[in-house]
């Protein structure tokens, strides 16, 4: 188990969901060994969020330290902005290259300023570094040239490929931020971890991003990412019994429209039970499995002794707590979330205690989480409320896998959707 650094895009268009779920569950598996957050040493970026931003708090880890990025990510890189407030280049492959060849532009750029000029041999000898030097870049410069010249060309180079291009406002921000990922590669992390969507299905990028870092290893989901806070609405099952005429309540999810119809008094046999949501199996999926029975009274076993047995029949099975994750049509990063689970008779809120099994199964086996209260008003009259409880979630979404739509961090399946590089 390690203390890790994390650092999270919390943006509205970011992951704004983030910060909740790692306060509520501040751990996070990973292939090299379970990592753990304290509120001190965690970032959660807003209006900055940036590589400029994280990479000091990331250079906290320290040497052989571990850190973790949460955000937005595709298969060239991180779709991170690189200056605070920037729209068009990110983190990525292309923004990364032009990071490094400033960095080396600005170690040969200082490598002349320090030639000797003492004698009009050595002053040629600087001209023509200079000349070598901004040709390799592509910068404007004459047949000849003042060292004014050559510097001012470099100047005009460095505003336009560098400054311009990374989004800052000037060139001193600009180089702070190559004195930034030069401390970060310094202080030789042992690991940064990402956890981001399918960056880690690329193995050159996650390389090219873990030599960017300078560190060790690093790690990366192959798949997407999602957080979210879920409203956890009431299930409520509504059956008669065999041989009567009346009903009993056990676990049944019921849909919103449902619950609106029952508290205006429509009866509940037509809820949506757990059987329906669960055919949904691109989407939705049951944890807390229990069966639902019901008694039918047998025979007398002796005259008049008034004894009678009861013989269990096996309804069927049906769960505590559903979940259904959907991605939003058209949006790439953005996902829908309904869940449910059991409380009393009668449609009531969820019972605490089994959100915080449900927690404790998924995210963290040491969590006394239980629900925040919520009451959505569904009406005009004081019956149309829903009463509802709270969580953050957080997973890795994979459609296409058979009867799982979705991986919650403590399941088997998650690790093995975790790529590491080396």
């Amino acid at each position: 188990m390690t203390e890790a650094i994390l650092v999270i895009d919390a943006r509205d268009h970011g992951l704004p969901h983030a910060p909740k779920y790692y306060q509520t569950f501040p751990q996070e598996p990973s292939p090299l060994g379970l990592l753990t957050f304290t509120a001190q040493k965690t970032t959660a970026m807003s209006g900055d969020s940036s590589l400029f931003t994280a990479l000091p708090e990331l250079g906290k880890a320290g040497a052989g330290g571990a850190a973790v990025v949460v955000c937005h990510a595709y298969a060239s890189g991180m779709l991170l902005p690189i200056a605070p407030g920037g729209a068009h280049q990110f983190a990525d492959k292309q923004g990364l290259d032009v990071i490094d060849k400033a960095i080396k532009a600005e170690a040969d750029h200082a490598r002349i300023l320090a030639l000797p000029r003492t004698t009009d041999v050595q002053r040629t000898a600087a001209l023509g570094q200079w000349r070598t030097f901004l040709v390799g870049l592509g910068a404007d410069i004459g047949e000849v040239f003042s060292e004014a010249e050559a510097e001012t060309a470099y100047s005009n180079w460095f505003g336009k490929t560098v400054v311009s291009a990374l989004e800052f406002k000037d060139a001193s921000a600009a180089r702070t931020l190559l004195a930034r990922v030069l401390a970060v590669r310094q202080a030789k992390l042992a690991r940064i971890e990402l956890r981001a969507c399918n960056v880690g299905g690329d193995r050159t990028t996650m390389e090219m991003l873990r030599k960017f870092f300078g560190c060790d290893a690093m790690t990366a989901p192959t798949v997407g990412t999602f957080y979210a806070v879920v409203q956890v609405g009431p299930l409520v099952q509504v059956f008669s019994r065999r041989g009567t005429h009346g009903t009993s309540t056990s676990p049944r999810p019921i849909s919103l429209r449902d619950t609106l119809n029952s508290l205006s008094g429509v009866d509940l046999r037509d809820a949506i039970i757990s059987a329906r949501l669960m055919k949904e199996l691109d989407s939705t999926r049951g944890f807390l499995r229990v069966l639902i029975v019901t008694v039918e009274k047998g025979p007398v076993l002796g005259r008049n002794t008034g004894i009678r047995f009861g013989e269990l029949e096996i309804e069927g099975d049906t769960f505590r707590f559903l979940l259904r994750v959907k991605q939003k049509p058209n949006e790439e990063f953005e996902y829908d979330l309904n869940a449910w689970a059991t409380g009393s008779a009668g449609a009531a809120a969820p019972a605490p205690d089994i959100i915080r099994l449900f927690a404790a199964g998924s995210f963290d086996p040491n969590t006394l989480f239980r629900g925040e209260p919520v009451v959505v008003q569904t009406g005009r009259g004081p019956r149309n409320v829903l009463h509802a409880l709270s969580m953050p979630v957080a997973g890795l979404w994979t459609p296409g896998t058979p009867n799982q739509p979705f991986v919650l961090p403590l399941e088997s399946a998650y690790l093995p959707l975790i790529a590491k590089s080396p």
